[in-house]
């Protein structure tokens, strides 16, 4: 993504998205299995995943509020349709793209099938939450007169008592900005009508508890130390809650590439500038340690392995380059040292 911001500083990340399918979907062709090839067999796949393929039958199971077509979820960060520079789309029209989207989607699945198209929806899902057919068989007329009334989709309790939720807390917000509550029957009326139903569902106990007030028992620099060291700094440069996680609350990350392609750099600088050796001052006699010191086991395979060591070379020549032209008198490298100043103590 960095690479595609440099070479097209002038487009959004709407151009970025749609440069991607192209190549998403020869890969999605080329990993299809052979399973999935054979006429005689039944193939599972997701309404994402039947680009390009099609199949004597098709069903479409779970056609339910909630499911298909999925809840939005506000913001959408990542969906491209709302990645419009310089204009701001509200709830309706957010909510009108995506179920646009949805309706795309089934109408893909839908043309799939060469023979017969089989839709099914339950009443119930788990035996549980009661559901609505999907609105797009409402469309298509599909669903039976015992079922005719779907009307309003709120689909499971849970997004019952979320659309109840968000109502009332609306409600009793705007109420709190108006003084004169007589010219405003309406919304006195939307907020206890919403607080009335919300009070149907779910455990009201659990609602309107306060809650406890927490404590965060961790100091900002719980050794009484704070480090500055390249790591930390960049990883606080990179994302502020990444440092914090990481170096206040010590919920590390798995050891990675990163970490280990580190720790091979160091070792490569260290051997190149050992005073007890005399390593010839060249950018090929930095190779030859490069070769020496890199060990391939520490990647997960061959390919990556490979990789990272032709990114070494093109980095170190890039470090090399910038080295002074004579070689420096080095006493030692990444050697620990420490002083105070102002009561304070410094190592390194």
């Amino acid at each position: 993504m960095k690479r595609f911001s440099q070479r097209h500083p002038e487009k959004g990340i709407d151009f970025y998205l749609e440069s991607l399918e192209p190549e998403i979907g020869f890969i999605e062709e080329i990993e299809t299995p052979k399973l999935d090839r054979l006429v005689d067999a039944v193939s599972i796949i997701t309404a994402h995943k039947c680009k390009g393929k099609e199949f004597r039958i098709v069903f479409l199971p779970l056609m339910v509020e909630g499911i298909f077509p999925i809840d939005p979820i506000i913001p959408q960060t990542y969906d491209k349709q709302i990645m419009y520079i310089g204009k701001r789309l509200n709830r309706a029209d957010l909510e009108k793209n995506h179920y646009d989207e949805e309706r795309r989607l089934i109408y893909s699945s839908m043309i799939k099938a060469s023979e017969r198209l089989i839709f099914s929806f339950s009443e119930r899902i788990n035996m549980q939450e009661k559901t609505s057919p999907s609105r797009f068989l409402v469309e298509m007329g599909l669903v039976p007169e015992e079922f005719s009334e779907t009307e309003p989709y709120l689909g499971s309790i849970k997004n019952v008592e979320s659309y109840f939720r968000s109502a009332a807390t609306q409600s009793l917000k705007d109420l709190k900005e108006i003084i004169d509550y007589k010219s405003c029957e309406e919304l006195v009326e939307k907020a206890f009508v919403s607080l009335h139903l919300l009070s149907k569902f779910g455990n009201k106990r659990k609602w309107w508890q306060n809650t406890k007030p927490t404590k965060n028992p961790n100091k900002p620099h719980p050794s009484g130390k704070l480090s500055a060291s390249y790591s930390r700094v960049s990883t606080y440069k990179d994302c502020p809650a990444k440092y914090k996680f990481r170096y206040h609350f010590f919920i590390d990350q798995p050891k990675g590439i990163s970490l280990y392609k580190g720790l091979l750099y160091h070792k490569i600088v260290q051997e190149f500038f050992n005073p007890e050796k005399e390593n010839e001052y060249s950018f090929n006699q930095l190779k030859v340690i490069i070769d020496e010191i890199w060990d391939d086991n520490l990647f997960p395979f061959i390919t990556v392995a490979n990789e990272q060591k032709k990114d070494a070379y093109q980095s170190f020549e890039y470090f090399f380059n910038n080295l002074p032209p004579a070689k420096p008198n080095v006493l030692a490298t990444e050697k620990e040292f420490s002083f105070s100043l102002d009561g304070n103590r410094f190592s390194g």
